[in-house]
């Protein structure tokens, strides 16, 4: 990924205390409707927007890629990268989003968040129930 890389993260939101956020629909750049594939809320998107802003990478997309690991858990890496031809591209709360057609199985209905784990500290989470660990959010 060129640009700089936001995260790299392996959670989900199994984590005591978290509360479940309503993500945005993403409208995809291509003619298949990839809408449910993939969605951020409006906190990551927040996040996202303002990071590439600091970094100086802003009007780049954001690249998403996951790798399941031996386990069956799904790792998760970010980062501000150029689309390619044969990328899948949509755009998610102002976020241009971008993925290889290889990713679909692993990303496909997952939702980025970006939460508070413990009293000032953020982190961009990963709710993906394909991955094993999940664990569905509980409204607060």
């Amino acid at each position: 990924m060129t640009g700089g890389a936001l995260a790299r993260s392996n959670a989900d939101d199994s984590e005591p205390g978290l509360e479940r956020r309503r993500p945005d629909s993403c409208q995809a750049d291509t003619q298949q409707d990839r809408s449910q594939m993939f969605k951020l809320t409006t906190a990551a998107a927040d996040q996202v927007l303002k990071a590439a802003q600091q970094g100086g990478t802003e009007g780049m997309s954001l690249r998403v890629a996951a790798l399941q690991m031996p386990d069956g858990a799904i790792d998760y890496r970010i980062g501000f990268d150029e689309p390619t031809d044969d990328d899948i591209r949509m755009i998610c709360e102002g976020v241009d989003i971008l993925m290889t057609p290889e990713q679909v199985p692993l990303l496909d209905e997952t939702t980025m968040d970006y939460v508070e784990m413990e009293p000032g500290q953020f982190h961009f989470i990963f709710m993906n129930p394909k991955d094993p660990h999940y664990t569905p959010p509980t409204e607060v």
